[in-house]
């Protein structure tokens, strides 16, 4: 940990301050007053300074073939990163984090439960296990400069089925935050659920969470009404915050769901960050939703960038998080044929882009959609099968029988890119 010996300046607080790294900087909550029928307002206060969450989720500090993201999230404009659990949080991460002048609202992963049983016994061995790690990890890390809150958890409630279940994790939850701000009194803790119900079971069971976070793909202002209809005083942080999910898409001729553009993407995020600051205190932020080496799924859905290259949504995100001059990125549109099923090592004409850009590249690759494959790291389609100068390529099918995503994207000479999914079927021969 070679950043914790030196003296880091931190500029991300909006003024640029000089601290001993040796300790932590301490946040709390401000009620602002206003009107009585008003709703609440809240200011967090890190190192007595008032701090806006403008953040996005950055899972690892490093990815495939050497990509940077906390730097590509310090360069989005971003002044927070949020993580998902401890693994990837290690004092690597924070220290370069702190480097950048970045604060981490760090993720601690509670297992999901397993057929219903993992919460119920509160002193099994597995959870008193997992306590005691969590609780070393806290120890090991809270004086780090770069840590701002811990995220206890993510959308547990939701994957539990039976309300024993959720009961069970409810004592959990509400004992490990309590121990957790025992140990460290200068750091808010968060939860980070869904957008459904669990605004209500928290309101009821989870007192010691400082803040509510939910990961919300819907507009801020209505959730922000709901929690003033469940009762819940808190303030709320959006954990995750994006455009539509895959649930909420129309499905394609082959039954799945059929994925934005890019540009229809980043209108969506705009939309949302607009719809956030007209909250104004109500909330203290975001996170957009996402950077790093992801499932095949959240590449081609949910990451801003292809590798190092910003995509369109994270070109919107930087004009509002930052006054800087943004090269678009360009347009894929890609169809594979006027047919969605074709027969094994046929020959397909692409058209990759809208756009012929100069010195541009191009590239494609099949991925299978079957369980194995959606579960391997897709960082491997950072190395695409063909790579063209011109959006105008011939490709060819694989020759194995079954569901594929075609998956093509488009490098500009400013280093912006864009990425298109849609799907195919390789018919039996």
């Amino acid at each position: 940990m070679n950043t914790l010996k030196n003296t880091l300046i931190l500029s991300s607080l909006g003024v640029t301050m000089t601290i001993q790294s040796a300790y932590g900087l301490p946040s709390r909550l401000e009620a602002l007053n206003g009107e009585t029928d008003a709703p609440q307002r809240w200011q967090l206060i890190v190192n007595n300074q008032p701090y806006q969450i403008q953040g996005v989720g950055c899972a690892k500090a490093k990815g495939a073939n050497g990509v940077d993201y906390l730097h590509l999230a310090k360069q989005l404009g971003a002044n927070t990163v949020r993580t998902w659990g401890l693994t990837h949080t290690d004092t690597d991460y924070l220290d370069r984090a702190a480097e950048l002048g970045l604060q981490v609202a760090v993720g601690i992963w509670l297992p999901h439960p397993k057929a219903g049983s993992l919460y119920q016994t509160p002193n099994s061995e597995e959870l008193i296990r997992l306590r005691s790690t969590i609780l070393q990890r806290v120890d090991q890390l809270r004086k780090h400069p770069a840590v701002l809150l811990w995220v206890v958890g993510n959308e547990v409630l939701h994957a539990a089925d039976s309300p024993s279940e959720r009961t069970g994790f409810l004592t959990f939850l509400e004992s490990l935050v309590k121990e957790i701000k025992l140990r460290d009194p200068d750091h808010l803790v968060s939860y980070a659920a869904t957008e459904s119900v669990d605004l209500q079971m928290l309101n009821q069971s989870a007192k010691n969470l400082d803040i509510i976070g939910i990961n919300l793909y819907s507009d801020p202002r209505k959730l922000q009404r709901r929690k003033q209809l469940s009762g819940e005083s808190r303030p709320l942080l959006f954990t995750e915050f994006g455009p539509r999910r895959p649930e909420d898409m129309r499905l394609d001729e082959l039954g799945y769901p059929v994925i934005p553009t890019d540009q229809a993407k980043a209108k969506r995020y705009l939309r949302r960050l607009d719809q956030l600051g007209a909250l104004d205190k109500q909330t203290l932020g975001a996170f957009v939703f996402r950077l790093g080496d992801p499932k095949p799924d959240d590449l081609h859905w949910w990451n801003l960038s292809y590798g190092d290259n910003p995509r369109a949504a994270y070109v919107a995100i930087a004009q509002r998080y930052q006054t800087g001059n943004w090269n678009n990125a360009p347009i894929c549109k890609t169809a594979p044929s006027s047919r969605i099923q074709v027969a094994p090592g046929e020959s397909l004409p692409l058209q990759i882009s809208e756009q012929a850009l100069s010195h541009a590249l191009y590239g494609s690759h099949f991925w299978p959609v079957e369980l194995r494959a959606r579960a391997r790291q897709a960082s491997t389609l950072l190395t695409p099968d063909q790579i063209s100068a011109k959006p105008n390529m011939r490709v060819n099918v694989p020759d194995q029988p079954g569901d594929y995503w075609l998956i093509t994207h488009a490098v500009s000479a400013n280093g912006t890119a864009c990425v298109q999914r849609s799907s195919l079927r390789v018919q039996q021969p």
